[in-house]
């Protein structure tokens, strides 16, 4: 919380420091209402330039020593990381393979997979609960509803767009890190062999997961869903981002709705690799 730097827009001055940055993600807002938005929106407004000038200085130095390494996860109140515990714990004798288990055994996913990524059940509403670790440290539950809508529920206040779901599992393999939307999409592909494989939780990416992803791997493979907000979502990331990390797309079949429905790999994945290379 600071004083508005853009006083000009402020009758009396801003004597109340009306000015509020959020530390994790950069997002900006004036109470006098001058100015709300994100990280590019302040760097515009503050240096007059261009969107692709202000994704430039973001990716300098001085913002990732700055800003970016200064970033730490949030920490879950004790009690409530007991909790969240609590719930993603799973008791294969308590629930003795209900039909919540029954629905991803039946779309492949094997019982060693639904134990090395903790994948709970709750009773009460009848969902997958799958949780949420970050650096460590469990962030959250995403909830897959299986007899009501949403679909999917997040835990409140879960930062989604500063972290990426499966980062404590990757394992740097070819030079590519896969991104998936959501976090059963990463499970598949990583019971499949590929755990170069992470998830954005939404078909979006943030400057803060581009960050970490940079650190990871030398480019990027988009495996976004089939549909309108995938296709959406990898053309941003490509306009956004092209210019400072290699990017490609997985080749999904167009009878494939997204990375779950697949079992054969050859071509989808395994043809970007050699582009990469070539490279």
């Amino acid at each position: 919380q600071c004083r508005c730097p853009f006083t000009d827009n402020h009758r009396h001055g801003d004597q109340r420091a009306s000015f509020y940055v959020e530390r994790n993600t950069g997002a900006c807002y004036c109470h006098v209402g001058c100015i709300g938005g994100s990280l590019i929106d302040l760097v515009i407004a503050l240096r007059e330039c261009t969107y692709e000038e202000a994704i430039d200085f973001i990716h300098s130095d001085f913002i990732s020593q700055k800003f970016f390494n200064a970033i730490k996860p949030p920490i879950i109140a004790n009690k409530q990381q007991e909790q969240l515990k609590e719930k993603t714990s799973i008791d294969l004798s308590r629930y003795d393979f209900s039909k919540m288990y029954q629905y991803l055994l039946d779309r492949g996913f094997s019982l060693e997979t639904i134990q090395n990524w903790h994948i709970g059940i709750d009773p009460h509403d009848k969902s997958i609960v799958i949780p949420v670790f970050f650096k460590q440290q469990l962030m959250g539950i995403i909830k897959r509803m299986l007899y009501s809508q949403p679909k999917y529920l997040n835990t409140p206040g879960m930062p989604k767009s500063d972290m990426l779901f499966g980062y404590d599992k990757y394992i740097f393999t070819d030079g590519w890190v896969n991104i998936c939307e959501g976090p059963l999409d990463c499970i598949w592909l990583h019971q499949n062999g590929y755990q170069n494989t992470v998830a954005t939780l939404g078909a979006s990416l943030s400057i803060i997961q581009f960050s970490l992803l940079q650190k990871m791997a030398t480019g990027i493979r988009i495996c976004y869903d089939n549909d309108i907000a995938g296709r959406n979502g990898r053309a941003k990331i490509y306009q956004q981002y092209k210019r400072y990390i290699a990017i490609d797309s997985a080749r999904i079949p167009l009878e494939f709705n997204d990375m779950q429905e697949i079992t054969n790999f050859e071509g989808v994945l395994d043809s970007s690799m050699k582009k990469l290379v070539a490279q």
